[in-house]
């Protein structure tokens, strides 16, 4: 992980102001944001803010193959806010809800 913002670099960065980039929605199946139903791109090395309308796992990759479909993942309850900086090379974000469906709000700070 190769990450050289300084103290005040990280300040600015999360206190970003929220780009909304897209939903990712899932039925009960691992989706990514480049399978969900209106697929938009996330840049490398971003930092997202995420929120779900019900509890979801999900899973930061370098590709579309990644999968929120392993014991790997970190759940989040429903309304939960978590910012997660993505490493370098990290482009697709992957979903899966806790039960049932859930719809996760990403956005971008900036």
């Amino acid at each position: 992980m190769d990450r050289k913002l300084d103290q005040s670099g990280i300040i600015m960065v999360l206190n970003g102001s929220p780009s909304f980039l897209g939903t990712i929605a899932s039925a009960g199946a691992s989706t990514t944001n480049a399978s969900t139903a209106t697929p938009f791109t996330i840049t490398k090395g971003s930092c997202l803010l995420l929120q779900g309308d019900a509890a979801f796992h999900f899973k930061a990759g370098d590709s579309s193959s990644v999968s929120a479909a392993t014991a790997s993942t970190v759940k989040l309850t429903a309304d939960e806010k978590f910012i997660l900086v993505l490493e370098a090379d990290q482009t697709h974000l992957a979903i899966i809800p806790s039960s049932g469906s859930a719809n996760v709000k990403v956005f971008q700070l900036k």
